[in-house]
């Protein structure tokens, strides 16, 4: 099989992860894999918030974490709230520092859209730093909750937000904790014209 074809295909989000320290100079290859995304007339509308520290890491999580309880205790009948519950219980089981946002990654990720309109090409720059990280020998799992951590003014100052850029949605790196296969995916639902 293709090597490409094969990286899309195993590649998977992970919610467990060691404590290991990316070295820095990897998550640089990775950045670099985001800015060979393609973009429209190849403005690159984007730039990168790369939390790595231990330090500054620990403030990320600690906010995230206290506001995802706050949401999750609010959510146990909706359908998103009994998801979770069982994730939570799942991955906590065995693991007394549950971090149930960033899961424990020893990096985390902001790609920012400088310009409005610029929200696909940068969702096309995390999937190259997804899957470059799968070519490392990293994980990776995208993740929504991430920007709770934001709602503390001074990390949310520790973006720089200029006033028309947007952040997605962070991306957590680690060296994964288990590695297990990815999920069968359905066929697509394609209209043939």
């Amino acid at each position: 099989m293709n090597a490409v074809i094969q990286a899309i295909k195993k590649r998977r989000s992970v919610r467990s992860y060691t404590r290991d320290r990316i070295p820095h100079e990897v998550l640089e290859t990775l950045l670099e894999a985001a800015t060979w995304a393609p973009t429209g007339a190849n403005m690159q509308q984007w730039r990168f918030v790369v939390v790595e520290s231990p330090e500054m890491l620990e403030r990320f999580i600690t906010v995230a974490d206290e506001q995802y309880w706050a949401w999750a205790n609010k959510q146990k009948d909706s359908w998103l709230g009994k998801i979770r519950a069982q994730l939570d219980q799942t991955l906590s089981a065995d693991d007394p520092d549950y971090d149930p946002v960033f899961y424990g990654g020893s990096a985390i990720v902001w790609v920012i859209a400088t310009r409005s309109g610029a929200a696909t090409e940068c969702a096309a720059a995390c999937q190259n730093m997804m899957l470059a990280a799968h070519s490392l020998g990293l994980a990776s799992c995208w993740v929504g909750f991430g920007n709770m951590a934001r709602t503390d003014p001074e990390l949310e100052a520790l973006l720089e937000l200029g006033e028309k850029e947007k952040p997605l949605e962070p991306i957590v790196f680690g060296y994964p904790k288990d590695v297990t296969e990815a999920p069968e995916k359905k066929p697509a639902v394609v209209k043939w014209l």
